[in-house]
Formats: structure tokens, C-alpha cells, sequence
């Protein structure tokens, strides 16, 4: 059998189970990409499909990568969007990409309401990379140079991507189109400032050792030593315990 023919049946096995990584050289599809000071680079995105879905839907995207060269050094850099169970899909999104001295950032978004909430609940709603030489590191809005303003990766990319080797690569042309109709404004540009109205429509969830559960099920505790409690019951973290911020100054205790 030929290596060809081994790769394309374990694409195949790939899409049927959707749940292994792209074949290389057979998934994917490159994308131009336009830099802050104009620029343009060409970077390798890639993505599979698993996870929590509705019966009668299509499965969700479950990982998600990025590949890029960084111009000035030459040094290649790789970024995955990783499946999580907490989550059931790729936790992020993978929507801009900037380069500033030879340093990249990444400017990902929280994939639904899960993963909002895993994140923290950014508003604006972004989880920020920046490579520090070793790894990718997570950095606060302030720290994203301002001079980022645009986002200039295709955001919308389930059953989007192109076939490799026949519709060539997405032209910076194509992605400002795609992501154009989207009405989000947190993907028109880069918000800087927090948004008033609450993100995705998504409510606080607190994941449990059962799962996620929202603020009723600690509020109807009735004290903050009851809400405690059922905190350590549930094993949610104290970072991640609401109990203060429901009882402390209302009263009740």
C-alpha cells in the first residue's frame, strides 16, 4: 500500500470518528494573513471535529491549530486549540495574529459559553498569548501592544476550511469578507474597553465535580456556611466558589 493511499484512509477513519488530528499534507489550508504594519505572511491552519453536540446537529470543531513562520527570525511557532472534556470542544478560538520585535501574539476567543466561563469570563471576551521564547503565556488585555487593532484570521471556520492543493490559500481579501457579515463587534476589531451587555448572552456557570451548575444552586443554600459547604461538596475550588460575592454584605451569613 502506498504512503499516499495510507494517509488517505486514515483521513477517512479521521472524519468518520472525528477525533484524530489533521493528516499532514492532506488537511488544513493556508491563509493570508495582514500585520499590524501591513505585512502579510502566510500561516497553516488546520482543524478536527468531536465532541458534545445535539443529536440531530453537526459535530462540533474539537481542536483547532495554527502554524506560522515568524518573518524577521525565521523561527517556526505552533498553537493548538486543545478538546477538553469540562468543555466538549476546542476551548478557543484562534482569531488574530500580530507580530511586534520578532514576538508573536495570539488573540483567541472562549468557544461558547463553557468555556467562557472556564476562562473567567474576559470582557472583553479574549484569552491573549504572547510567546515568551519558550512557551505561549496568557496575558491580561493591557499587555496586547495597542497598535493590534485588527482581527485578521477567518473566526467563523467550522465546515469552512478549503481543500488543500485546490482552492490554494484564503487571501487577507477573503478573511476580511468572511468575517465581515459576523455581527459580534468584538470581531469587527480588537475591543480595548469592556462591553456592557453580557457576552454571548452567557450566564455564570460554576463547573462541579458534576458537571456546570449556575449561581441558583449556591444562592438556595440560604448562608454563606451552607453555600461553603456545598462548595466542598462539590469540589469547586475556593477561587471558584461564588459564595462571598452571593452572602458577604446582604445580610445573611
Amino acid at each position: 500500500m502506498t504512503t499516499f493511499l495510507k494517509n488517505l484512509l486514515t483521513t477517512l477513519a479521521c472524519a468518520l470518528l472525528a477525533g484524530c488530528a489533521t493528516v499532514p499534507g492532506l488537511g488544513g489550508w493556508r491563509e493570508e494573513v495582514q500585520l499590524h504594519d501591513g505585512r502579510t505572511i502566510v500561516v497553516h491552519r488546520s482543524q478536527t471535529y468531536g465532541g458534545l453536540h445535539e443529536i440531530n446537529q453537526s459535530a462540533p470543531v474539537r481542536s483547532q491549530e495554527i502554524g506560522f513562520t515568524v518573518p524577521e527570525t525565521g523561527k517556526r511557532y505552533h498553537f493548538e486549540s486543545e478538546y477538553s472534556e469540562d468543555v466538549g470542544r476546542a476551548n478557543l478560538k484562534i482569531i488574530a495574529l500580530h507580530v511586534k520585535d520578532a514576538i508573536p501574539y495570539l488573540v483567541t476567543t472562549p468557544n461558547l459559553c463553557l468555556a467562557y466561563n472556564k476562562w473567567g469570563r474576559p470582557n472583553p471576551p479574549y484569552v491573549i498569548f504572547r510567546h515568551d521564547g519558550q512557551e505561549w503565556k496568557r496575558i491580561s488585555i493591557s499587555e496586547l501592544p495597542p497598535e493590534f487593532k485588527t482581527i485578521n484570521l477567518m473566526v467563523e471556520t467550522k465546515n469552512k476550511e478549503p481543500r488543500a492543493g485546490m482552492l490554494g490559500l484564503v487571501s487577507t481579501a477573503e478573511v476580511r469578507q468572511a468575517n465581515k457579515s459576523l455581527p459580534q463587534k468584538e470581531y469587527k476589531e480588537i475591543l480595548r474597553g469592556a462591553m456592557q451587555e453580557t457576552v454571548g448572552g452567557c450566564s455564570v456557570l460554576i463547573h462541579t465535580n458534576d458537571g456546570w451548575e449556575g449561581l441558583m444552586f449556591f444562592k438556595t443554600r440560604g448562608s454563606l456556611e451552607a453555600c461553603r459547604d456545598y462548595c466542598r461538596q462539590k469540589t469547586v475550588t475556593n477561587e471558584s466558589c461564588p459564595c462571598d460575592a452571593l452572602f458577604m454584605g446582604n445580610g445573611k451569613s
